[in-house]
């Protein structure tokens, strides 16, 4: 929903932006309206100025900026019209939404009515904190790799790792630490976080590759990126991936950056 309203909002903007310039364009017009007659490859131009008139003066050419005029100002009127109609709409919309917005009926009704209901639909921030609560099975592959502690107090295989574990939590970026997913083709990966966009009310997964100078190494991590899209989930839309390797050194400046815009 915060997304969308975004997108309303944006919109709006360049709505007003429009209505504004075509009320311009509209100052100083000439009266009457244009009728085009053509006839194969000739064209010739006619000012309506009295509306029982329905064929109009003849315009010649020397004449022809009242022609160019008499366009801008039939295409401002109709473009000014459908602008305003979208408008008005657009901010009776983002009134009700933002006054009453159906998200949050879950969370005004109480603690008590809430457990004792089914919620139909909820805010991304309140899907965001009962999806971080819930429990799943670690990745079982060599759990004495987990060495380095985050800030929440979980241990994980790297220090780039603790990095990014503890950049999420400061900016208040809800994820869970190699959860468990299921593909489609059966298989099962443990994404390195596993990531809720409170905005968009969608998971996003990040896998980081750290050896990239290992030729097996990088490989298998094509691999996994295949088929992590052969699974519907695409670096750039739900995937995230960083790399480490000789010579190239995390940027968490940049990174953080990325998050921001993101999420």
């Amino acid at each position: 929903m915060e997304i969308l309203l975004e997108d309303l909002k944006m919109r709006c903007e360049a709505l007003r932006t429009t209505v504004a310039r075509a009320k311009e364009m509209l100052e100083g017009a000439p009266q009457g309206t244009l009728r085009i007659s053509r006839r194969g490859s000739k064209v010739q131009y006619y000012h309506i100025t009295d509306p029982r008139d329905t064929c109009g003066k003849y315009i010649r050419k020397e004449n022809v900026d009242l022609v160019k005029r008499l366009a801008v100002k039939a295409y401002s009127q109709k473009l000014l019209r459908r602008a305003m109609r979208e408008l008005q709409a657009l901010e009776r919309y983002l009134k009700v939404v933002e006054e009453e917005n159906p998200d949050d009926v879950y969370e005004e009704i109480g603690e008590i009515r809430q457990q004792m209901v089914e919620p139909i639909l909820l805010s991304g921030k309140k899907m965001a904190e009962i999806w971080s609560k819930q429990a799943y099975d670690e990745n079982p592959y060599h759990p004495n790799e987990k060495m380095y502690e985050t800030r929440r107090g979980e241990k994980v295989r790297s220090k780039s790792e603790v990095l990014f574990a503890n950049n999420y939590d400061e900016m208040d970026i809800p994820y869970l630490y190699e959860k468990p997913l299921q593909l489609k083709d059966g298989g099962c990966f443990y994404p390195d976080f596993t990531i809720f966009d409170i905005r968009r009310k969608r998971l996003v997964f990040h896998e980081h590759f750290g050896m990239m100078d290992d030729p097996e190494y990088r490989a298998k991590c094509f691999r996994k990126i295949d088929r992590y899209r052969k699974n519907g989930i695409f670096v750039g839309k739900n995937l995230i991936v960083t790399f480490e390797g000789e010579g190239t050194i995390l940027n968490m400046r940049e990174y953080r950056e990325m998050l921001k815009e993101l999420f």
